[in-house]
């Protein structure tokens, strides 16, 4: 799923699988950033994205709680 903010600015969120979903984001459509949770462990977790299953770092992968603040701090006006 992906959200569109102004100009270039959008959120693009996949998985889903057991409630688990990874998140990235960008300004400009030139730098992207993943949402990373740093206090906690990083394991490989398997996790489907796109159709296509794949390894993603566990402290990437949030609830849909933290896809929900992300989106919506991500796509306030003017920010």
């Amino acid at each position: 799923m992906a959200l569109e903010g102004e100009g270039e600015k959008h959120l693009c969120v996949g998985g889903g699988s057991l409630g688990r979903y990874c998140i990235y984001a960008t300004f400009d459509n030139e730098r992207f950033f993943t949402l990373a949770f740093g206090d906690q462990p990083e394991t490989a977790v398997m996790l489907n994205v796109g159709g296509q299953e794949g390894d993603y770092p566990s402290n990437t992968i949030g609830d849909i709680a933290t896809v929900l603040v992300a989106s919506k701090r991500l796509l306030r006006p003017g920010k």
